[in-house]
């Protein structure tokens, strides 16, 4: 539990900076009888409430900027939907996977009570890494998004290489498949946290130690990567 709290509060203190840089560089007029967003914190899930309990991807964020805000129910999204808003943030909670999360992004995005046509758009939540190249407490600035169902999956138990890769590049699908952030947009966010020193626990060190026995990647503290 340390270690998971560690890992979200290091990310979420990343974060905070990119929102605070946004807002500092934020001067547009919101268009009349709109409410204006100057930052849109979309999240995939919460543990329990938004704030109190065990933290999931938002209650940090939610602390920090929105409590006490406005809610606003968010016609055609799935489940619950809804905003969060206050002071000019804005946070979703999108849901988990790709199909609650394309329908709620754009469920908010075509809000028209919501003047979104200056905003920055922070897309943050936990997620995975091969082993080697991402340790717990690691932060990612993404700099592409990929859709791997768009290749060709192979069911490991079929494969002579029982620790070879299951998915295939199709070159065909590169077009849909992979969307390249704006390198400026990525470049000044990374620049803005780079030299951060994410936080760790002697229990995460002590797993990954255990788990991959004299490998130096996973003896390095946490750090933040592109």
């Amino acid at each position: 539990m340390k270690r998971m709290k560690a890992m979200k509060k290091a990310a979420a203190l990343a974060a905070i900076l990119l929102i605070l840089t946004a807002l500092a560089g934020f001067s547009a007029r919101a268009e009349e009888g709109k409410i204006p967003v100057r930052v849109l914190i979309l999240p995939k899930f919460e543990v329990g409430g938004m704030t109190g309990d065990f933290p999931g991807e938002a209650q940090y964020f939610y602390e920090e900027y929105l409590s006490g805000g406005e809610v606003y129910p968010i016609p055609g999204g799935t489940g619950e939907a809804k905003v969060w808003y206050k002071d000019g943030i804005a946070l979703c909670l999108l849901g988990q996977g790709k199909v609650n999360a394309a329908i709620n992004t754009s469920a908010v995005l075509s809000d028209e009570r919501f003047d979104l046509s200056e905003a920055y758009i922070l897309c943050v939540g936990c997620g995975g890494a091969a082993a080697g190249y991402g340790i717990f407490g690691d932060v990612f600035v993404i700099t592409s998004a990929v859709d791997m169902d768009l290749g060709y999956w192979a069911d490991g138990r079929e494969l002579g290489d029982k620790t070879g890769t299951t998915w295939f590049h199709d070159e065909s699908w590169d077009d849909t498949a992979v969307v390249r952030l704006d390198e400026s947009l990525t470049d000044r966010a990374y620049g803005q946290i780079k030299d951060l020193r994410p936080e760790t626990t002697d229990n995460t060190v002590r797993f990954l130690r255990k788990e991959y026995p004299g490998e130096a990647w996973a003896d390095r503290p946490p750090k933040v990567l592109k």
